[in-house]
């Protein structure tokens, strides 16, 4: 008797539970097909890299619609190369370096390439990439050169929000769906001793009686929060890190890599750069999140592409990368 006392006290306890949250408006997981990253009809899946830019001409989802194109090996349309021999500087991040919501001749690498013809700017960026997988499309991109020359410079455009998407925060994972509609880990790291351990990620499941009741759902919520809590500071360090290991990649290929922040980037990021010695260039608008015209949707506009094409072709004069 007692244990069937003890039973529905605990099973009402769980309807109670269920009653409330559905009374504040949580429900149980619908899985709805994604529409970004990995999911989108831009992309392709990569058992590596999460997803890879796919070939075609495609359209923003930001104001104005804007088409963009993506070369038959995943690059952002841009200036085609003059020769085989011209020098290259190699472009690779997320979806500002992407140049995603402006059009092909607008991203900052074309206008770099327009104003230094002799120089290809190769655009390996894709949207929704952070440090990590920046970092591994530029060793298949090194891998891939056989007997051409390495590229004269990479330079990788940072934004703050990357710290979160190298060590896959909860927020980011929420962001991320498969084409499923689950939540979905990019490649990430973690700092395991002094050491960078990589996780390749991947789907997320559905715990049983997810889709049914909210209780669960919440329960998984949290337990996902939990396990991918991370502070800022250990998601700081950890991307310091990440770029030392690009720094070093670079120049073990002969190349050198520049650290272009393009907005938001945390101070003690920058710190942390220049005491392991990686070349940093801060290319931050003064007025960027207070004019509109810096912005198209949530994404850059052109205006703010040409910005950082200046501040960086101001850099590749100052030191001779002309």
């Amino acid at each position: 008797m007692a244990a069937a006392l003890a039973l529905g006290s605990f099973l009402a306890s769980l309807l109670a539970s269920e009653i409330v949250l559905r009374g504040l408006g949580r429900e149980p997981k619908h899985f709805t097909s994604g529409t970004q990253f990995g999911a989108g009809d831009d992309f392709t899946q990569d058992p590596v890299l999460g997803w890879v830019n796919k070939p075609g001409t495609h359209r923003s989802f930001e104001p104005g619609q804007r088409a963009f194109t993506v070369t038959r090996d995943g690059m952002r349309g841009t200036r085609s190369r003059v020769s085989p021999n011209e020098q290259e500087i190699l472009v690779v991040g997320g979806s500002f370096t992407f140049g995603y919501g402006v059009e092909d001749d607008e991203t900052f690498a074309h206008v770099l390439s327009t104003a230094h013809p002799h120089i290809g700017f190769p655009n390996i960026a894709s949207p929704g990439y952070g440090t990590v997988q920046s970092l591994l499309s530029l060793k298949r991109f090194l891998s891939g050169l056989e007997e051409r020359p390495a590229p004269a410079l990479v330079t990788y455009g940072f934004i703050g929000h990357h710290v979160w998407r190298n060590v896959a925060s909860y927020e980011w994972i929420r962001s991320v769906l498969s084409r499923s509609g689950h939540y979905h880990a990019p490649p990430y790291v973690r700092i395991e001793g002094n050491e960078l351990t990589l996780r390749a990620g991947g789907r997320i499941e559905a715990w049983p009686l997810e889709t049914r009741f909210a209780l669960v759902s919440a329960v998984h919520d949290l337990y996902l929060k939990a396990l991918f809590f991370v502070s800022i500071e250990n998601a700081v360090d950890t991307t310091v890190m990440v770029l030392a290991e690009m720094a070093r990649v670079a120049a073990d290929s002969g190349s050198m890599l520049l650290v272009v922040l393009l907005a938001d980037s945390q101070p003690e990021l920058q710190a942390g750069l220049r005491e392991r010695d990686v070349n940093v260039l801060s290319c931050e608008h003064p007025e960027y999140g207070a004019n509109p015209q810096l912005k198209v949707g949530t994404h850059p506009s052109a205006i703010l592409h040409a910005y950082w094409a200046r501040c960086i072709g101001s850099w590749l004069e100052q030191n001779d990368r002309e």
